[in-house]
C-alpha cells in the first residue's frame, strides 16, 4: 500500500513510533470519512504504552462542560473489541479544571484493579493548569481528537494561545525546564486553513491531495490516510448518494477545498464598505453585504475609508488585536460563520489574527 493509504483500517503505530524516534513535537493525522479508525488506533496505542511502561497521557478536549465522559467516549469502542474485561472511569477533579482517567479490568475472580493511567485537560482550563502542572508530571504525551470541528464557530477564542500556554506548562517537570512532550492531533478533513494548520505554517507546505509530511526541522509530522474497504463502503451506503456525497467520499476531498467561504458576492446585491485592515500581508477591505447579511474580505481597498492597522512598528499591533472593537468585532461574525473571502488568502489572513 501506498503512504496514507489502508486496506482494512487505519494503523497510527507507524506514526507513532517515527514521533517518539525523531522526537518530533506535533502529529496531525486526518481523513476524509468518518469511521477510518484513527481514534480506535491512537487510544490503543496510548493504553498499551501505559501498560508498557506505565507512563500516562492526556486527552486534550475544548470545554470543562465536558469532563466526566470524554476519555470513555474516546477509548470504549477499543476496549470493547481488545480489552473487553477494561472499563474507563473518569473523575473530575479540582472542580473542574481537569479529570483524572482510571482503567478498571476486572479478572477473572470478579476482583477489580484500578489503574490511574492519565488525564483529561479542557483548553479553557489554560490559566489554571499552569498553577498545578506538577500534577502532570508521569505524563509523557496528549491527544486531542476532532481537533477540527465541522465549522470555525467550534472553535475557542484564542484556542491556538490556549493550546501553546497548557502545552509549555506540562512540558516542564522531572527536572527539565523543556521536556519533550508530543502531542497526536486527529479530526476528518475539514479545512485546511483551519487555526492549528496556520499557526504552525503547515498549510503553507502541503496540499489537498499531500499523504504524508514531515518538515525539515523534524517538528510536525502530518498524514492524510485513507482506508479504501471504508471508503467503498461509505460510497455504496444509499444515504450518501442520496445526498450526493459518493464522489466527494471516493476522492477524499476536504470538506473546506471547495470551501463555501470562499466564494465571490454574485447576486449578493449592493455592498457598504466598513473599513479597510492593514496587515503585514498587504491592504485588505472589509465590506457588508445586507442583502444577505453577510461580511465579506477582499483586496478591492478604498483610500478615502480608514485603515485599522494589525501592526505596530512591524510588529503584531497586540492593544488593537485584543482590545479593539473592531477586531472583537471581525472575530464575532467569522466565529459566527458569517464572513466569506475573495480567496484563500484573505481567509489565511483573518486566521492569522485570532491565532
Amino acid at each position: 500500500m501506498a503512504k496514507g493509504i489502508y486496506k482494512e483500517h487505519y494503523d497510527g503505530s507507524r506514526t507513532f513510533e517515527t514521533v517518539w524516534k525523531n522526537e518530533i513535537p506535533l502529529a496531525f493525522v486526518v481523513s476524509a470519512g468518518r469511521s477510518q479508525g484513527k481514534t480506535f488506533s491512537f487510544s490503543k496505542l496510548l493504553y498499551e504504552r501505559y501498560k508498557d511502561t506505565g507512563e500516562k497521557f492526556i486527552i486534550f478536549t475544548r470545554f470543562k462542560g465536558e469532563l466526566g465522559s470524554v476519555a470513555e467516549g474516546i477509548m470504549k469502542g477499543m476496549l470493547q473489541v481488545l480489552y473487553p474485561n477494561v472499563r474507563i472511569e473518569e473523575t473530575i477533579k479540582q472542580n473542574g479544571v481537569y479529570s483524572n482517567v482510571t482503567a478498571i479490568t476486572v479478572t477473572e475472580d470478579g476482583e477489580e484493579i484500578r489503574d490511574d493511567i492519565g488525564y483529561v485537560i479542557p483548553l479553557r482550563a489554560a490559566g489554571q493548569i499552569k498553577n498545578i502542572s506538577s500534577t502532570f508530571v508521569d505524563a509523557t504525551c496528549g491527544f486531542m481528537d476532532e481537533f477540527q470541528p465541522l465549522t470555525s464557530a467550534g472553535y475557542l477564542p484564542d484556542e491556538v494561545g490556549m493550546f501553546i500556554n497548557i502545552h509549555a506548562s506540562l512540558a516542564r517537570g522531572n527536572g527539565k525546564h523543556n521536556r519533550f512532550f508530543p502531542v497526536f492531533m486527529c479530526s476528518n478533513a475539514i479545512d485546511m486553513y483551519n487555526p492549528y494548520f496556520v499557526a504552525t505554517k503547515l498549510v503553507e507546505h502541503i496540499q489537498p491531495e499531500t499523504r504524508l509530511y514531515i518538515d525539515p526541522d523534524g517538528l510536525i509530522l502530518y498524514e492524510n490516510c485513507t482506508v479504501t474497504n471504508v471508503i467503498e463502503a461509505q460510497a455504496e451506503d444509499k444515504f450518501s448518494q442520496l445526498f450526493g456525497l459518493r464522489e466527494s467520499i471516493q476522492d477524499n476531498t476536504w470538506l473546506g477545498a471547495k470551501d463555501s467561504a470562499v466564494c465571490k458576492p454574485n447576486g449578493w446585491g449592493r455592498a457598504e464598505y466598513c473599513y479597510t485592515l492593514l496587515t503585514n500581508t498587504g491592504k485588505y477591505a472589509v465590506k457588508y453585504y445586507p442583502q444577505v447579511g453577510l461580511h465579506y474580505v477582499d483586496r478591492n481597498i478604498s483610500e478615502s475609508i480608514r485603515e485599522y492597522s494589525t501592526v505596530l512598528n512591524g510588529e503584531i499591533n497586540v492593544s488593537f488585536i485584543k482590545n479593539g472593537p473592531v477586531f472583537k468585532f471581525l472575530r464575532k461574525k467569522f466565529s459566527s460563520g458569517t464572513m466569506r473571502f475573495a480567496d484563500s488568502g484573505c481567509k489565511n489572513m483573518m486566521l492569522s489574527l485570532f491565532v
